[in-house]
């Protein structure tokens, strides 16, 4: 128990936040017996029924503890290392930034297939979870720290195509997951790393400004930390 709570302590602040709005909301999903299907990624309901809301809330709600459970481990591991690279508050908006362009991604993608040919199931599917983020995440993991990496510990691929083969590997194993989620997650990663998105992003100087505030002063000397300059790296 000790050493699952050094864990936690151990974690830089943007990344134990994520953890901890997820697990929060859980329990109160839990508590309060709230139906899951309120807070799905749903691209008809959005859309037409102009549900916004539901662009947020289908990130930190989760279907179960082994979902939650799944989703927070690979968080802890992948964020944390990003965090300690890039800084605390450069996380902060990456994760922001990816809720809000992998959404788009994720609802043109629907509407434009159901349009173009007929193919309306994405329009009405129900997605939840973090791991459309998480995609997001590792596919900026992945081109920061090139190498082998294993799938399941049967076989190894170059960095660059882990979260592809992946997001096949996964999609085979369990067809129910969301597909159009998860890409959407590596096509934001992808568009973040080369600069696509780059217009939406503050300066280092301004996140720099931004830590020296005095506002910003319990937030910058919580535990761990990671300020803009002092990260480690930049995306390239």
């Amino acid at each position: 128990m000790n050493s699952r709570l050094d864990v936690l302590r151990n974690l830089p602040p943007a990344t134990l936040g994520v953890i901890a709005v997820c697990v929060s909301l859980y329990a109160i999903q839990c508590l309060m017996g709230l139906d899951i299907q309120l807070f799905t990624m749903c691209p008809r309901l959005i859309l037409f029924a102009n549900e916004y809301y539901r662009i947020f809330t289908s990130v930190f709600f989760h279907v179960n503890l082994i979902h939650i459970g799944m989703n927070m481990l690979s968080t802890s591991a992948v964020s944390s290392v990003l965090e300690k690279r890039l800084g605390t508050m450069r996380l902060f908006l990456i994760i922001w930034i990816a809720i809000l362009i992998s959404s788009v991604i994720y609802i043109v993608i629907a509407y434009l297939s159901y349009i173009v040919f007929g193919y309306d199931t994405w329009m009405y599917q129900h997605s939840i979870g973090f791991s459309g983020i998480l995609f997001h995440l590792s596919t900026l993991e992945s081109y920061l720290h090139p190498g082998p990496r294993s799938v399941f510990g049967l076989f190894s691929v170059p960095a660059f195509a882990y979260p592809w083969v992946l997001l096949l590997a996964m999609q085979l194993i369990m067809p129910n997951l969301s597909f159009l989620g998860h890409l959407s997650g590596i096509l934001t990663g992808t568009f973040n790393y080369y600069g696509v998105l780059d217009f939406l992003f503050l300066g280092d100087s301004f996140l720099i400004k931004l830590e020296s505030l005095p506002m910003m002063e319990k937030l910058v000397s919580i535990h761990n930390f990671v300020a803009t300059s002092q990260a480690s790296g930049q995306l390239r």
